[in-house]
Order: C-alpha cells, then sequence, then structure tokens
C-alpha cells in the first residue's frame, strides 16, 4: 500500500502538470510516449510476440495521433484500413506454404482491436484537450474517474453483498457500482462548477453518470482480457498499480463516451 500511495503522489502531480502547463505538444509527447508502452501491454494480454509486430503497432499508433494533432480525425477509419492491408500484405509475402490455422488473420486482428482499443481513446483525449479550455475537461473526466474507482471500492467493501460481475471480477458488487456513480456524478458536477465549464447542472450529472458506467464497463473488460490471458496484471510499470492498462482501463471507455458527450454539446 505504500508503494501504491507513493507512485500515485509522484505521478499524478507530474501528468497533472504535462496537462495544465505542458501545452499541446507536452499534450502529445505524453500521449506518444503512452502508446508502444501500453501496446507492449496489449501484447502480452493477447498472446502476441515480437518487437517486429510492436514496432508496426507503434507506428500505426502515431499516425492515428498526428491525424488528431492536425485536426484529421476522419481521416482515421481510411488509415486504419490502408494499416490493415498493408499488414495483410506483409503476411501475404511472407508466407512460405506452412499451415498454422488463420495465423495472418488472427495477428492483423489482434493488432487492428489493439489500435482501436488503444490508441483510438489517446486520440480522442488530445482532441478534447485541444478544445478551449481543454485542461480543465481533461480535469473532470480524470476526477469522475478517480473518484468513481475509490467509491467504488469503499462501497463495495462496506456495503456489497450483490455481486456485479461474479465469474469475471468476484469482488465488484453492486452497491460498489451505484456508490462509484453517484461520487462519479458528484466529482463532475464539483469540477464543472469550480473550474466554470459552460455546462448547465443537468448535463454536469449527466456527464458525471455516463463517465462512470463507461469506465467501469472499461474496468470490467480489462479484467476479462487479464482473465482469460491468465494474468494478474496487464504490466509492472507503475511500482503498487501494475500496468498502465491497469491504471487506464476505465479510460478506455470514458473517452469516447466523453468525446461523444462533448460533441453533442458543441464543445468538441
Amino acid at each position: 500500500m505504500r508503494t501504491r500511495i507513493l507512485s500515485a503522489l509522484i505521478l499524478a502531480p507530474l501528468v497533472l502538470g504535462i496537462i495544465f502547463r505542458g501545452g499541446f505538444w507536452g499534450m502529445l509527447l505524453l500521449l506518444a510516449t503512452l502508446t508502444p508502452l501500453m501496446f507492449r501491454e496489449w501484447q502480452r494480454m493477447v498472446g502476441q510476440a515480437g518487437y517486429g509486430a510492436l514496432l508496426y503497432l507503434t507506428l500505426g499508433g502515431w499516425s492515428l495521433l498526428a491525424l488528431a494533432a492536425k485536426g484529421w480525425l476522419a481521416w482515421s477509419g481510411a488509415l486504419l484500413f490502408v494499416w490493415s492491408a498493408l499488414y495483410l500484405v506483409q503476411h501475404t509475402l511472407r508466407y512460405r506454404g506452412e499451415s498454422h490455422g488463420l495465423q495472418a488473420v488472427t495477428q492483423v486482428g489482434q493488432s487492428v482491436l489493439g489500435l482501436l482499443y488503444v490508441v483510438i481513446p489517446l486520440q480522442l483525449l488530445l482532441v478534447v484537450h485541444s478544445t478551449e479550455a481543454g485542461s480543465a475537461w481533461i480535469l473532470l473526466l480524470l476526477l469522475v474517474m478517480w473518484s468513481t474507482d475509490s467509491a467504488a471500492y469503499f462501497t463495495g467493501r462496506w456495503l456489497g453483498k450483490h455481486k456485479f460481475s461474479p465469474h469475471v471480477s468476484p469482488k465488484k458488487t453492486w452497491e460498489g457500482f451505484w456508490g462509484g456513480t453517484v461520487a462519479g456524478a458528484a466529482a463532475s458536477v464539483a469540477v464543472s462548477y469550480g473550474a466554470g465549464l459552460p455546462m448547465p447542472l443537468i448535463h454536469a450529472i449527466g456527464a458525471g453518470v455516463i463517465l462512470s458506467v463507461a469506465g467501469q464497463l472499461g474496468d470490467l473488460v480489462e479484467s476479462l482480457l487479464k482473465r482469460e490471458a491468465g494474468i494478474k496484471d496487464s504490466g509492472n510499470i507503475i511500482p503498487g498499480h501494475g500496468g498502465l492498462l491497469d491504471r487506464l482501463d476505465s479510460m478506455i471507455f470514458t473517452a469516447p463516451a466523453y468525446y461523444l458527450y462533448l460533441s453533442a454539446l458543441g464543445v468538441t
């Protein structure tokens, strides 16, 4: 627990400093740095070996981030198709008649899903950060995630009786789920009003509920991936916390939901 707290005390100010003081390039550099590290953990979870595949994933991820940085988000689908097609061409040219099932399809499928799972949320975070008051919008997202995680844990520990998904994550309960959702909504309202964000009360509550629910579902999906991979943590890069995907699993689901919600409000 001491290591866990110490890691949080070091990393939280660093990340917040980049978000609020690093500007556009600081945020882009942060996300570009996270990309290969998160992909390495993704490979571990899906059983994909080889630094060649990691390099190809990273180049694809950086290309998607570059599109978001230039404001060309609509080109992402086309880039994903071209990237996938080139990956299939590579497997085709390397084929020597050996039969290992659907190896090419499996490799490409794992990689495309990895791009969708890891980089699309990072893309959308960059877009949100680039808006007016972008740092404050990102702060709202982070505090909703942190509040939800903490409240779900303690509510579930003190009051939890009804299992949420016992076969995937036996310790999660419905009481913890609803406790986290209420805390997420409260955090959203607090940040919205504290930071002076242009969002009415009902929209602040709605954002908190949507992000909280999305984050908890993302956490559950990550638990399933790790359970099927037979691992406890996605990695060990953060002492006391495990891997980046362990810490950012809720963000993977909340970032797209947040982008869509803000787009509906005319923010992005």
